[in-house]
């Protein structure tokens, strides 16, 4: 008998009209780069998938590699930022040009300076000084491979490159000390 409540956008009695729906549906410029990103991290390459991704193939005998980053056509030393791993060490370019956004994406949380660059360069291999650079172009789907970062220097809970236990701190898995405020000392 009486009209419903309308709480919080809840129950809208009315379609909303065909002018916003159209909107909507246009995407370009940034926002078509945001939806790009947004479909690239629902795909399956989260960093979580892929530290237990490259935890079995470790664990089954599979190749790694440190992977490295940079500023983009300079010459400046490569910042290590963790290991790929692949089944075999054939694989391991492929399996670092799959790993190439989650790659990037960790240098800036372990060197926030990477976060102000606009181009980097990504790449492998065991030694600093004979990194190969990741091949350009869309990275290939359906890889089998695995990631681990390096523990970036401002998380509280560190995960050392020897140490797979989630939520291990850095030296002995126990929370930092702290003065009775509560400040970490």
């Amino acid at each position: 008998a009486g009209s419903p409540r309308l709480m919080a956008g809840f129950g809208k009695s009315t379609a909303p009209n065909k002018a916003a729906k159209a909107s909507k549906a246009k995407v370009s410029g940034k926002a078509a780069s945001k939806a790009a990103n947004k479909a690239a991290r629902s795909s399956g390459l989260s960093a979580k998938r892929q530290w237990d991704a490259h935890a079995e193939l470790v664990k089954g005998g599979g190749a790694t590699t440190s992977v490295w980053a940079r500023a983009a056509a300079s010459e400046e030393p490569w910042l290590q930022v963790g290991t790929v791993s692949a089944p075999d060490a054939a694989m391991l370019p492929v399996a670092a040009h799959a790993q190439k956004r989650l790659i990037l994406e960790h240098a800036g949380r372990l060197s926030p300076r990477f976060l102000m660059i606009k181009a980097l360069e990504c790449g492998y291999g065991d030694d600093a000084d004979k990194v190969m650079p990741v091949a350009k172009g869309i990275p290939p789907e359906d890889v089998t491979c695995g990631l681990v970062g390096l523990p970036d220097p401002g998380g509280f809970y560190k995960r050392s490159p020897g140490d797979m236990r989630t939520g291990a701190t850095a030296s002995t898995g126990a929370a930092p000390a702290s003065d009775s405020k509560g400040r970490i000392s």
